[in-house]
């Protein structure tokens, strides 16, 4: 997996061009960087417990200041690369999401994961997650095609709470840079609302969280962000990628512990409901 989809390239690539845009809240320091063939990569990075960074599992339950927290952060992470002529320059390498070395293979993997929870009995999906993945399953490659439209950005692609880490000062950082790729930011947001907030977080607070977003990206200089409306609606359209990351790790044993598939399925199970997804996929065909 990691030398189909290049993910050990991305992230050396990442540390040696991208990382000195950031600050040292957002990523950890890197004092070497290298991918050689295949899956062979080195890295060395800081520890990050030493600044008194408290990384998290995915079953973590968070409150909603960690997740304003994280909001703040991606609002920075998006806002130093937005629209910017870099991504055609020396950060090409940052590709748009179906040009991603092994993307077709994703696909294939991912439409095999939904056929397989939709034939089985072993799994208890509600109704509207059912509907969602078969829709999915028949129009996958024309819903990736909404991941080039709009300002694009180097997104993480990877933003579970398992690849983040709480800072002393309430601020948050990332880990695990390996999926990143050039897509409008809000699909990170949705990735990381829809797998890694509680339940009751994400009901009680989602407005108040895309606008703390929105909010970053503005005080980071960004002039044309979305609305908070095109926020919602791009949070409904992202939310079934962010699920089939969780639904993923239900039949591929390994991928995550036992502990973090339960707490992530059951809270992107939720989210698909809560947000009524269906018109906004079938409006984005």
């Amino acid at each position: 997996m990691v030398a189909a989809l290049a993910l050990a390239r991305n992230e050396a690539l990442f540390y040696r061009h991208a990382r000195a845009a950031l600050s040292d809240r957002i990523a950890p320091r890197c004092f070497a960087a290298h991918a050689g063939m295949g899956a062979r990569h080195l890295l060395v990075l800081e520890d990050v417990t030493d600044r008194g960074g408290d990384p998290k599992a995915l079953c973590d339950d968070i409150d909603f200041g960690y997740a304003r927290a994280m909001m703040v952060a991606l609002g920075e992470l998006h806002a130093a690369f937005w629209e910017s002529p870099r991504l055609h320059g020396d950060l090409r390498f940052v590709r748009p999401e179906r040009d991603r070395p092994g993307f077709p293979l994703l696909l294939r993997q991912f439409r095999q994961v939904r056929s397989k929870l939709l034939k089985s009995d072993e799994y208890r999906l509600p109704p509207e997650v059912r509907e969602m993945a078969a829709f999915v399953n028949a129009n996958d490659w024309a819903l990736h095609a909404n991941w080039e439209k709009g300002p694009q950005t180097v997104i993480h692609g990877d933003t579970h709470l398992g690849n983040t880490f709480g800072l002393d000062d309430d601020g948050v950082g990332l880990l695990d840079w390996q999926v990143l790729y050039r897509a409008p930011g809000i699909r990170d947001v949705a990735y990381f609302l829809v797998t890694s907030v509680p339940v009751e977080v994400r009901r009680a607070h989602t407005d108040e969280l895309l606008q703390t977003y929105l909010d970053a990206l503005a005080a980071n200089g960004v002039a044309d962000a979305p609305t908070p409306q095109q926020a919602w609606d791009a949070l409904r359209l992202f939310a079934f990628d962010a699920w089939d990351s969780c639904a993923i790790t239900l039949v591929w044993p390994g991928l995550q512990a036992p502990e973090n598939v339960e707490k992530s399925v059951e809270r992107a199970n939720a989210a698909i409901v809560d947000l009524d997804v269906m018109p906004v996929l079938r409006r984005s065909v």
